[in-house]
């Protein structure tokens, strides 16, 4: 259940990377850097 909660996290975190590419507002790296930590 753990590693399940983390690969949701994981994805999530990929998805706000995914969008802050597009919208200038969000950062990417930051985003990038939590997704991989979590995967």
């Amino acid at each position: 259940m753990k590693k399940f909660a983390s690969l949701i996290f994981a994805y999530f975190f990929l998805l706000l990377a995914l969008i802050g590419v597009i919208l200038p507002i969000l950062p990417t790296v930051p985003f990038l850097l939590l997704s991989a930590w979590f995967a």
